[in-house]
């Protein structure tokens, strides 16, 4: 019967085992749902810029990725400017994350803020009610106003707070209060333009009138 070689029979030195336990490379677990990074993609592995293939992108620690002031698309496949301020013109969300719960709106395709925030300051601060938190005056939502001592918002103007709501008080009883629409310049302009009229149509009316009279 034949023996195998001492080689595969005696044990390896610990010395040995343990170098080669630390070179063996460590099994990748299975990703199926996960498609291969490309070459060059946005995440891939890289050893020189060079190697990136997305515009602007470039290699940094190993890994493609976009340059300092711009985000990567959705798609993954281009480096978009990151938008500096609302109003700034933009395609996807993550544009606008430099301000906090800013989205690009669709289709003026700006950052704006979210539903439920309002631009104050160049932030985007949430909407609030009678007798909540402010720190801005566009915060308050309809007859309400931020006060400045309280720093919540109160009822403005001629209304009052009636059943948790500002509402004013006229003729036909409480009803919720709307400022008036502002009047306009022409409107002004023609209201002076008729008042000489009827001043001469009510001069000549009266001049008619005593002449009828003298001559009964």
């Amino acid at each position: 019967m034949a023996c195998a070689p001492g080689w595969l029979v005696a044990p390896l030195p610990l010395p040995l085992l343990l170098l080669l336990l630390a070179v063996w490379p460590a099994p990748v677990p299975a990703q199926p749902d996960q498609e291969p990074l490309e070459d060059g993609q946005l995440g891939a592995r890289c050893l020189r810029s060079g190697r990136c293939h997305v515009p602007l992108s470039h290699c940094e620690k190993n890994v493609c990725v976009c340059p300092p002031r711009t985000v990567a698309a959705a798609a993954g496949r281009r480096c978009l400017h990151m938008a500096e301020q609302l109003g700034d013109v933009c395609e996807e969300d993550a544009q606008c994350g430099a301000v906090a719960h800013a989205v690009c709106r669709r289709p003026a395709r700006t950052c704006e803020c979210r539903r439920g925030r309002v631009a104050a300051g160049g932030r985007c601060l949430a909407a609030a009610q009678l007798g909540e938190a402010c720190e801005h005056q566009a915060q308050c939502q309809g007859l309400t106003e931020c006060s400045a001592a309280s720093r919540r918002c109160v009822c403005a103007g001629i209304a009052f707070e009636a059943g948790g709501r500002c509402v004013t008080d006229d003729a036909d009883g409480v009803r919720d209060w709307e400022p008036p629409p502002p009047r306009s310049p022409d409107a002004d302009a023609a209201g002076v333009a008729t008042s000489p009229l009827r001043s001469s149509v009510f001069a000549v009316v009266v001049v008619l009138l005593l002449a009828w009279q003298q001559v009964r």
